[in-house]
């Protein structure tokens, strides 16, 4: 009786899977984007930067942002009461870059979350419709970042999506986190196509100016514990107003933002949060996939376990188990190919499992741990 049981079961959650694969993932793994390289982009862009204390990432990586190939663009970096010799080194690039605005601001005394007060600032200091989001802690791909994700406006989609990457290495925590942030793209690119937009990068994203102004829902946020700084997108996005940009000349390029795994574990609680400023179908369409990739793999096991004792479903539970496997794999395998993640496509099925058993575990966690207030 309770082997019939959990092989029922088993199916059931095989079967969610299998559509999920089939109905959202797939439409990411065979789509194709638009060939517009022979539209000339002209709309004016403003690329916003929040900075703190960073001079030495600014050193780094300012000069991919302001040396791109586009005509008509402006870099904003809102410094906000950095200690270091970041307002001075500003002023140097200020010099050679005439199309670097600073701002400078202090939230010592206001009781938000600092960067996204900064972000805001920014946004409203704009001079340019086109607001595209991304971080001093991370590098454009190539010269034509801002030319690509500005594309998509000649085709009225003004909510972009775009991929931000994460340097790789051969650690193990480095494979982790890649994998997560490539899977997350993948859902959001997915489910984006679907109709179901619900959630982009900041570290790669475009939206106008103009809605930010007249949506100050989003001036709610600012006092929520959660990590990410899409959430206003998610507010404005619907099925017909959103693109999504994933050529490599997109990309974002950042360093690996933890050192070890219970940072990593730490972030991954806290961005959770963000899913109760979700709506109910799109929070249950996101939740869905994870709850029953969860219980997928718990009652196969348990059901092999049983199944030495009665081989009744013995066969048929480990053919579902191959398809299910076999499936996700070449569809994640074409995915990740498009986001130019090559190396992580042999370590899906492990990979998988993984974060299919812990995701449970850190959604009941993550309401027991608070924010820290830059990032």
């Amino acid at each position: 009786m309770l082997i019939s049981i959990l092989f029922f079961g088993f199916c059931f959650f095989t079967l969610i899977q299998l559509l999920f694969f089939c109905v959202f993932f797939l439409r990411f793994a065979i789509h194709k984007l638009n060939n517009n390289s022979d539209n000339t982009v002209n709309e004016a862009v403003s690329v916003i930067l929040a900075v703190k204390n960073e001079a030495h990432l600014i050193k780094c990586n300012l000069r991919s942002f302001l040396e791109q190939d586009y005509n008509n663009y402006e870099v904003i970096v809102v410094n906000n009461n950095s200690e270091d010799n970041t307002a001075s080194l500003l002023k140097e690039y200020q010099h050679v870059y005439p199309h670097l605005k600073v701002i400078n601001i202090s939230t010592n005394q206001v009781n938000v979350l600092e960067k996204k007060m900064s972000l805001a600032v920014g946004i409203k200091s704009a001079q340019h419709e086109i607001i595209l989001l991304s971080d001093i802690g991370s590098t454009p791909k190539s010269v034509y970042w801002i030319r690509e994700m500005a594309k998509h406006y000649l085709e009225n989609r003004y909510v972009v999506l775009g991929y931000a990457a994460y340097e790789k290495n051969n650690t193990l925590l480095n494979t982790i986190i890649r994998y997560d942030n490539t899977y997350t793209a993948i859902c959001y690119f997915s489910y984006a196509l679907s109709g179901f937009p619900y959630r982009g990068n900041a570290r790669n994203l475009s939206y106008p100016r103009s809605l930010f102004l007249s949506n100050y829902n989003y001036i709610l946020l600012y006092n929520s514990q959660v990590i990410d700084e899409d959430l206003f997108a998610n507010q404005i996005m619907n099925k017909k107003n959103t693109a999504i940009e994933y050529r490599k000349e997109a990309h974002i390029l950042s360093q690996q933002p933890h050192s070890s795994f219970r940072d990593w574990l730490r972030q991954k609680r806290l961005s959770g949060r963000k899913g109760k400023n979700y709506s109910l179908k799109k929070s249950f369409l996101v939740g869905l996939y994870n709850f029953t990739g969860f219980f997928f793999y718990l009652t196969w096991i348990i059901t092999i376990v049983l199944s030495f004792y009665n081989q009744q479903y013995l066969w048929f539970i480990l053919l579902l188990f191959i398809l299910r496997m076999s499936l996700q794999w070449f569809i994640f395998g074409k995915c990740i190919r498009k986001l130019d993640e090559k190396t992580l496509i042999k370590k899906i099925p492990l990979l998988d499992v993984f974060f299919m058993l812990i995701m449970p575990i850190l959604e009941i966690d993550k309401n027991f741990h608070k924010k820290k207030k830059w990032k």
